[in-house]
This record gives structure tokens, sequence and C-alpha cells, in this order.
């Protein structure tokens, strides 16, 4: 049976027996009145259901697209998401019951097996920050949305159960806690790339470093601009590395020595970079009033590693 579910692609589901990939509904001797003298004798009849495993609803708000697929009898190590040539692939399992040989069904009507479900993103999708949990038998993924193009998506989008992620009884705690006790810098030097700087001149200084994400400042710009107007955003290294991989031929070499001679790399801006890699806002935390609440709520709604300190 072929259908076409709200978010506009085809699915299909298929009613046979045994195989568990399809779903079938037994009626028993006591359902369906036949002339067996037991239950045990009886040869039922199958009735096909309606139920749908690997159902879904796709939707948008202003900032973010989601798609929830039914999974029910599942936890996240049942279910799959990857990501390939774009598509949003989910697949699950839920495993067939084992059976004891003292128990007679009237009935079996539960459906269990396999499913695997495709989804179009649209465009402006960032495939580099879905994430995606489990509550209640439903699998809800997250996609944010981005102006530019996407970055560079992982493989693979690890699967959390709502409980994992908190429920905020801490969060008393860390507001009590000022970034004023934090060494300044907190870890390894203070850096800043000029929006001018060559892509790979950027990515050696942060190496160097060991840091992940440094503001980027807009040279454009005087020296005493307020800070709100100083700064393109927050410059995030493993995206760029990931697109300058991309474009390396995977022969095993040093990445430096083989990045040093791909002109794309030197002529590029760091303020360019913005346009295939992802910029996380800048949004920073007073050094005299900010708590380390701040800084831990900031990293995760807009998903950057570091949050710089003004």
């Amino acid at each position: 049976r072929s259908r076409r579910d709200g978010s506009g692609l085809a699915s299909s589901s298929a009613f046979a027996s045994g195989d568990g990939h399809f779903l079938m509904a037994l009626s028993a001797c006591h359902s369906c009145r036949c002339a067996a003298s037991s239950h045990a004798e009886c040869k039922p009849t199958t009735v096909p259901t309606t139920a749908h495993l690997g159902a879904s609803d796709t939707y948008e708000t202003k900032d973010c697209v989601y798609v929830k697929v039914d999974i029910p009898g599942m936890s996240k190590s049942d279910v799959k998401v990857t990501i390939t040539d774009g598509m949003l692939h989910v697949v699950g399992q839920r495993a067939k019951e084992s059976t004891n040989k003292d128990i007679n069904f009237f009935h079996i009507e539960r459906q269990y097996g396999h499913f695997s479900r495709f989804f179009k993103l649209p465009d402006y999708s960032d495939l580099s920050r879905i994430s995606a949990t489990c509550d209640h038998g439903v699998l809800t993924i997250a996609v944010p949305k981005v102006t530019g193009a996407p970055a560079v998506a992982p493989a693979d989008v690890t699967v959390c159960d709502k409980d994992d992620e908190g429920d905020g009884e801490l969060n008393k705690e860390f507001s009590t806690v000022p970034i004023s006790v934090f060494p300044t810098p907190s870890l390894g030097k203070l850096v800043i790339l000029d929006s001018s700087m060559p892509l790979l001149d950027a990515v050696k200084m942060l190496s160097q470093y060991h840091i992940l994400a440094a503001p980027v400042r807009d040279v454009s710009k005087a020296d005493d601009t307020p800070w709100t107007e100083k700064y393109l955003g927050i410059f995030d290294m493993v995206s760029v590395v990931n697109y300058m991989l991309e474009r390396l031929a995977a022969t095993g070499d040093d990445f430096a020595q083989e990045a040093e001679k791909v002109q794309e790399f030197t002529s590029t801006t760091v303020a360019a970079a913005a346009k295939f890699a992802r910029f996380g806002p800048f949004v920073p935390v007073d050094f005299s009033r900010g708590t380390l609440l701040d800084a831990m709520l900031l990293c995760g709604q807009h998903a950057i590693r570091r949050v710089p300190v003004v």
C-alpha cells in the first residue's frame, strides 16, 4: 500500500507474515469463530492493520526545521540518523519479542522489524548542527537554519534520550560562579583574527595555540569603534578545516604541506570564509557581571566552543 505523507515524501507499507519487515494481525479461533476444537488447531487468518513504524511529520519554525518520527518501543540504541548527499536518513529496528511456548495469542497486531526513511532538507539547513533526541517513542530531529551555504555535515548524528539533556537543577549553582574568577585568558593565548587575514594563516595561528575558535575583528572599523560593532563573529576552525580537507587530495601526506599548495587557502580571507564555513555570533559575557551559567547557555544555544569576555 503506497501513501504520501505530510512531508511530501513517498513512502510505502506492506502486509505479509513472518519476515519482520511487514505487519500482520492474527485472529485466533476465539475471534474468527472457526471450527477448530482448540486454539492450537486453529489456522488464524491475517487481518492487516494501519500501524506504521517510522511515520513522520516535518515542519519548520523561524529558526529551525524539524523532523519527528514515530519509533514506538525503541530507544536511542535502536535508531540511527545519518546524512548522505544532503539527505537525512533515519533507520531503525524494533526487535520481535521472544514468545513463550506456553502463551496462546488471541491476535498479534503490534508491528516489529526494520524501517528506513529518507528526507530531503531545504538548502538553508545547517547540517553541521543537527541534533536528535528520543522521548516517549518519538524521535525529534532539529536542523537549524543558516543564511549562507551550509557547513560541512557530519556523517552520523548522535541520538540522545531527552533525559540526557539534564533538568537544569544545577543552574542555580552555576549562576553563583562569576566569570571574573577564571584566569584571563582562561585557556592559552588571547587571539583575535583580522577579517583580512588569509584563511591558511588563521588556521595555523589557532593550531599553534591549540584554540578551536576565535573572534574576528572587522578591519574596516576604527580602533575606537564599540565592541558591539567591531566584530564579525566567531571563527570556527573545525568547520574550516573540514572544508579544506575536502579540497585536498587524499594522499595521506602532511596536511600543512599539502595546504600550502592550494592557492584558494592563501587568497581567501577569514571574512570570506563565512560563505562556506559556520561563523558563530559574537555573543560575549560581561567580565564584571557575567557568570559561568551565562557562558554555558551561550555555548549551547549558539553551538560555539568559546565565549568572548569583554
